[in-house]
């Protein structure tokens, strides 16, 4: 099992986030891998849980995200937001940026036929083919 990062954080609190975020790992006793762009403050942490830490890792990815935005960074620094990081962007935006992402999605895209359920949650409606 492998969860990733894609944080970065403002360069005055790379520091704090990186201390923050190896200790926090090691305390949880998950192996770990980090590499990334330093000169960017852009660091992935490849989290390596065995199976039955495996729930215990994700919480640990849900603090680090909310370490990264509590610093004023942001959750994907280059991998974009799908599915599964929908509740990242939340916690760094906030509810009236989703607003503004769909307003703009339904504008381009009237039938949220591309990338249906990323970042705007799905519901099918009426007049929906698919």
């Amino acid at each position: 099992y492998t969860i990733m990062t894609d944080t970065v954080v403002p360069g005055e609190e790379f520091e704090d986030f990186l201390r923050y975020t190896h200790d926090l790992l090691r305390k949880e006793r998950l192996d770990y891998l980090t590499f990334g762009h330093l000169g960017d403050c852009h660091l992935h942490f490849m989290i390596l849980p065995e199976a039955p830490q495996l729930g215990r890792a994700a919480e640990v990815y849900d603090l680090i995200i909310e370490k990264s935005a509590s610093l004023g960074g942001v959750y994907s620094g280059e991998h974009g937001t799908g599915k599964r990081k929908r509740r990242d962007f939340l916690k760094c935006y906030g509810p009236a940026a989703l607003e503004q992402i769909r307003i703009t999605k339904e504008a381009v895209d009237p039938r949220f036929l591309l990338n249906r359920g990323n970042v705007i949650p799905f519901h099918n409606r009426p007049d929906d083919d698919a």
